[in-house]
């Protein structure tokens, strides 16, 4: 098999000047192989361990990388029980790279060939080298976790799947997954409608703008990464309607799709095209009625709750610790926190595919969060620990999703989201 990147990375870029923090969990066109005149730093001295179902090459400490092995056993063990029609393969263990910083990340996967400058993590495969890599330094816990749990899909879909599956339905049910959020008491929540996606589907619809679904069905990797690099509202598109597909195929009539969805991978996954596969599937020789079906649902969909809860939160957070690290006294109520973000006129860019999003202090609704259909405030309650800024939750969701606060071994500040 010739050396390829099985698929697009995660796109980082660096924190801009004064109050534009720049975060990425989207996605770029694929890597390319770095030419042998450039030259990397020595890849980083690595340890191993194995988990239930990976084998972990990293350069952080045991104590750091157990966690993170320990949260991808949970969400592989997901991917495994809802497409447990796929056997394994093999019994391989799957590779997993957890590096401390993107430059030992680069480092790594530079010395075997694949350029991953200004990416946040990946699925790989080259001749000397496979697996599932990312770093963890520069950025919140969560948001390593979406992108594992974005690539991780990947690798398993070709562990399963091998390499048929068409692009549209690989990046949709990764999308699907990476919003999933694993509690310790009910394991993995997935299927919370992205407020996103859902919008920029739904504004699509009503624009009359969607892609043709037949197109969509048989688009290449190689025509996918063209429109990804050309740029343009295409580019976020095509991610964003192939996310609403997979959803409504899993969620949509109370699951009445499933089973033919099921037969569509199948299908691909031994090597029948795309288009065929699917009208094989739904019994449809076009796909107008299909067609009718998803923009009926996709119309009325609603956001999930908690996940407009998370987004919130991370950009309350990210103020938090945009003050903390000016020396600002911390707030101690909400409505503190409020006043003192629109006084510095903070904002926080987001990458999606193809979108920027940018919020700002000025937003009344960042500071509250739909609960038994009316807003809610978020409460601000005391810090774990002296040092840290103040803890945030979503009293009274279910899960109840809580920001807390750590320090790594380098004494950086780290952001997690727990639930219970």
């Amino acid at each position: 098999m010739p050396p390829h990147i099985r698929h697009d990375p995660h796109p980082r870029w660096p924190l801009a000047a004064a109050l534009l923090l720049l975060i990425s969990l989207a996605h770029a066109a694929a890597a390319q192989v770095v030419p042998e005149t450039v030259t990397h730093d020595p890849p980083p001295k690595l340890t191993s361990f194995k988990s239930k179902f990976y084998t972990v090459q990293t350069n952080l400490t045991v104590e750091e990388a157990r966690p993170i092995a320990e949260h991808m056993d949970a969400v592989f063990a997901e991917y495994s029980r809802r497409f447990a029609s796929f056997p394994a393969r093999n019994a391989e263990l799957m590779p997993l790279y957890l590096l401390r910083t993107q430059k030992q990340y680069e480092g790594l996967l530079g010395s075997n060939g694949i350029n991953a400058a200004n990416t946040g993590g990946m699925f790989f495969i080259q001749r000397t080298i496979q697996g599932l890599a990312t770093f963890t330094q520069g950025r919140n816990l969560s948001a390593t976790y979406v992108v594992l749990q974005h690539e991780g899909f990947h690798q398993f879909a070709y562990s399963r799947m091998g390499t048929n599956l068409p692009i549209w339905v690989n990046e949709g049910l990764a999308q699907y997954f990476e919003d999933g959020i694993l509690t310790q008491q009910h394991g993995m929540y997935v299927g919370l409608a992205n407020a996103r996606r859902l919008a920029s589907v739904q504004s699509a619809i009503a624009h009359s703008s969607i892609l043709d679904i037949d197109e969509l069905l048989a688009r290449s990797q190689d025509e996918w990464h063209q429109i990804v690099v050309a740029g343009g509202e295409g580019a976020g598109l095509q991610y964003d309607q192939s996310w609403s597909l997979v959803y409504f195929l899993i969620h949509g009539d109370s699951g009445k799709y499933k089973a033919a969805f099921e037969k569509y991978l199948t299908l691909v996954s031994q090597g029948r095209s795309s288009v065929s596969a699917f009208s094989q599937s739904f019994g449809a020789t076009n796909n107008k009625a299909f067609r009718d079906r998803w923009i009926a649902f996709t119309e009325k969909a609603t956001p999930d709750p908690l996940n407009i809860s998370i987004v919130r939160m991370e950009f309350l957070g990210a103020g938090l610790k945009f003050l903390l690290e000016r020396q600002h006294p911390m707030p101690k109520t909400l409505d503190e926190l409020r006043q003192v973000l629109i006084s510095f006129q903070f904002a926080l860019t987001r990458y999606s595919p193809g979108v920027k999003i940018v919020q700002t202090a000025g937003d009344e609704s960042l500071y509250a969060f739909p609960r038994n259909g009316q807003d809610a405030p978020f409460l601000l309650l005391e810090p774990s620990a002296s040092g840290l800024p103040p803890r945030i939750t979503a009293q009274g969701l279910k899960p109840e999703p809580t920001l807390v606060w750590s320090r790594d071994k380098q004494g950086n500040l780290v952001q997690d989201m727990q639930f219970k």
